[in-house]
């Protein structure tokens, strides 16, 4: 729907503009503006859209492959990109720190209980969620960083956000 009003944007502020004063080119140019900033907006909407199904799909896949259940990130939704950016890196670090932890507790409960043979075992089972665990990651940091772009370039849709939420837990 952005896009489309982008499109009419596109040629009706032109027109609206020589109407009003005869200058074609500030039409034009406010079109164009109009153009590209609801063109960005729809692009990123849909980006995140279909980065969060990536890494929905990965999630499961994961929780299929995994003796463990994956951590869920209870991060806020970023107003801005500076928070998509700071976002992304602590999905990140800590997708990283977990996955290393649970390679590192594995070799070392599997050694105390069973020897070495049981330690390279318990490593190599960690093997399919480590492989797997950039199909989540990247989806989430892609995500974040989109969102803020989004909330960047159009601040009402965080408003928009709560007001839908708030509608529906009420």
């Amino acid at each position: 729907i952005q896009l489309f009003s982008g499109v009419v944007d596109l040629v009706y502020l032109p027109v609206q503009q020589y109407r009003e004063d005869g200058r074609i080119v500030k039409g034009l140019q406010r079109g164009a503006n109009s153009f590209t900033h609801s063109t960005a907006v729809s692009l990123l909407q849909l980006t995140t859209k279909l980065f969060t199904s990536i890494q929905c799909v990965a999630e499961v896949t994961y929780d299929l492959v995994s003796p463990a259940q994956i951590r869920r990130d209870s991060l806020q939704h970023p107003a801005d990109m500076r928070q998509g950016l700071v976002n992304a890196y602590q999905v990140v670090t800590s997708d990283i720190t977990s996955r290393a932890s649970s390679i590192q507790h594995a070799a070392v409960f599997n050694h105390a209980t069973k020897g070495i043979a049981s330690a390279i075992g318990g490593v190599i089972r960690e093997l399919p969620p480590t492989l797997l665990l950039p199909f989540i990651t990247l989806p989430k940091v892609i995500t974040q960083l989109s969102t803020g772009a989004q909330n960047h370039l159009k601040p009402s849709t965080i408003k928009e956000r709560e007001e839908k939420y708030r509608t529906q837990n009420s």
